[in-house]
């Protein structure tokens, strides 16, 4: 009996004796992962005429997966950016944020109020009065002359009832800023209506002073912002030494001596590098200050570039 589609062949054989073409492997291994792809889907009849649609719905969600891939790492990248989007707000908050003012009873570099008051009037009877108050449309004017490399850069007043002094000047970068809104000092070298012969009379004297201002008159605004509560802002310094150079200087004399003060004064923490504008005004009013006629008036605006 004959056996039909018997044969003694190998499969070695039979390959070598039917060579199958590269184009009938490949069509064998689509024909396969059509198969799968059939059965991931839950089985579909005729796998051999719906080849083309699976292979596209294959295809198509190979393509998604890519796209949902590459959205997730969009928005990774968009958290980050994000993130350092409000590092850098917060930063520049913190380096350009408003200007604010040490509290009259705080410490500043180790110093109170009243002992940068003082350094203040120091300050300001040695160097001469041209350099330091007069406007700045002056040719002899310089903010910088008598400065020293303490953390605290000195703004002196001037103006008047009727006259605003007008003033530009660059200060260091890290400084902070000390102004009087009004003052007035008292000394041993000085005549009447100035004059102190102790420690006792020189606060008495200084205090008057600062008794005699007007407290409602009392404006400062940084950057176009006012500053509250100047009302509290009243110290009085401790009793210092000073020199006076010569007649050109505010005191109109030479000399030294012994001096205490009283006024009103602001000092703020270092501003921001940039341009800045500071205002301030107040005045006193006395009719018999030591026996002597006085009034006292304010009125300043200094244009600053903080570098």
């Amino acid at each position: 009996m004959v056996v039909m589609g018997a044969s003694n062949y190998t499969f070695a054989e039979a390959t070598r004796q039917t060579p199958i073409s590269p184009l009938q492997i490949l069509l064998a291994s689509q024909t396969c992962r059509v198969n799968i792809t059939l059965s991931r889907y839950g089985g579909i009849e005729n796998p051999a005429g719906s080849y083309g649609k699976e292979v596209m719905r294959e295809l198509l969600q190979g393509q998604l997966y890519q796209n949902e891939r590459k959205e997730e790492a969009m928005r990774k990248q968009q958290k980050k950016v994000f993130s350092i989007l409000v590092a850098l707000f917060f930063v520049a908050g913190a380096a350009f944020a408003a200007p604010t003012v040490v509290k009259p009873t705080d410490l500043y570099a180790g110093m109170t109020y009243g002992d940068w008051s003082a350094a203040w009037w120091q300050y300001a009877i040695q160097t001469p009065y041209e350099k330091i108050f007069t406007d700045d449309t002056s040719a002899t004017f310089d903010c910088a002359s008598g400065q020293s490399s303490a953390p605290v850069f000195f703004l002196v007043g001037g103006g008047s009832e009727y006259i605003t002094a007008l003033r530009t000047c660059t200060v260091p970068r890290g400084k902070a800023i000390l102004f009087p809104i009004i003052n007035a000092e008292c000394s041993t070298l000085e005549p009447l209506p100035w004059r102190g012969e102790n420690e006792y009379a020189l606060r008495t004297c200084a205090s008057s002073f600062g008794n005699a201002t007007i407290t409602d008159s009392l404006k400062v605004t940084v950057d176009g912002a006012p500053l509250q509560n100047l009302k509290n802002t009243r110290v009085q310094s401790p009793v210092f030494t000073f020199k006076s150079p010569d007649a050109n200087s505010i005191l109109g004399m030479a000399g030294t001596g012994l001096s205490a003060s009283d006024g009103y004064w602001v000092l703020l923490n270092p501003l921001s590098p940039g341009k800045h504008k500071i205002h301030f005004e107040g005045a006193g009013e006395a009719s018999n200050i030591n026996g002597q006629p006085y009034i006292n008036f304010q009125n300043v605006t200094y244009e600053l570039t903080v570098q």
